[in-house]
């Protein structure tokens, strides 16, 4: 991947549109060369990594709530997704997706997803009313933690982008 001007991240760092920097942000750091699932933090560094579950979470809740999130591949990451929800500051999204968490056994999401598909079939209405509060939560906060990510991503600024700045 050429380089990039270190002015423009910083630049998309102190954006004051948060969801377009924080995408802005995502989307060059997912063209890194050599990034997979099979290597720590996808091969992104620790913030990068949060930033990055954070907009997994955030994608799959909002188009068809914690559902779609745990029906996908990417509930398999749900430890992953608390942490750096916890880590970014984003406490009232945190509680939500506990809350929907605690759907299953102790609170532990599977990780295969063919297990995750199964409970969820088998869920009663009550679990399913849990992800339906939790759906309408996330809707009620969401716009906000887009600003808190790209705050963390500011505070953390010396680790997003590393290996691109020119």
């Amino acid at each position: 991947m050429p380089k990039i001007a270190t002015q423009y991240i910083v630049d998309l760092l102190n954006s004051p549109k948060p969801v377009e920097a924080v995408y802005d942000l995502a989307s060059l750091w997912c063209m890194r060369e050599g990034r997979s699932e099979s290597l720590p933090y996808f091969g992104f560094t620790v913030p990068e990594f949060h930033a990055h579950m954070f907009l997994l979470y955030s994608g799959d809740v909002a188009n068809g709530g914690h559902v779609q999130f745990f029906l996908n591949p990417v509930g398999a990451y749900a430890a992953d997704v608390r942490t750096a929800l916890s880590a970014m500051g984003l406490a009232s999204l945190a509680t939500i997706f506990t809350r929907a968490c605690a759907v299953f056994p102790d609170g532990r999401v599977p990780i295969d997803t063919a297990d995750r598909r199964r409970m969820l079939a088998a869920m009663s209405e009550e679990q399913l009313a849990v992800l339906s509060a939790a759906d309408r939560e996330y809707d009620s906060v969401d716009s906000a933690a887009f600003a808190q990510v790209l705050a963390y991503l500011r505070s953390n600024a010396d680790q997003v982008l590393p290996i691109e700045r020119a």
